[in-house]
């Protein structure tokens, strides 16, 4: 027999995981300000996460919050120094 699942938001809301994927969906629809809270939530509890470290500086960059995205790319880079992904995105 099968069995239906339900899955609500909530048990997804406050995993890392989960929450970077919301981000590159906001990143995509353009609504960057979301990206950035969504990003601050997967810090919040987890500060070396390299994606949500790298798609905040995306969106600080959409935002032309320049300053700040430098410093998450920076603080990305010293993450992961060998990501071309971030060295490519670095603001010189």
């Amino acid at each position: 027999t099968k069995k239906k699942v339900t899955l609500s938001f909530s048990s997804f809301q406050f995993c890392p995981l989960y929450l970077t994927l919301y981000v590159a969906c906001y990143l995509k629809l353009q609504d960057y300000f979301k990206a950035v809270e969504h990003c601050d939530a997967v810090l919040a509890v987890d500060a070396h996460n390299l994606k949500a470290l790298f798609r905040r500086g995306q969106a600080h960059t959409y935002k032309n919050d320049f300053e700040r995205a430098k410093a998450d790319f920076a603080e990305a880079l010293k993450l992961d120094p060998n990501s071309a992904d971030t060295k490519n995105a670095v603001i010189l």
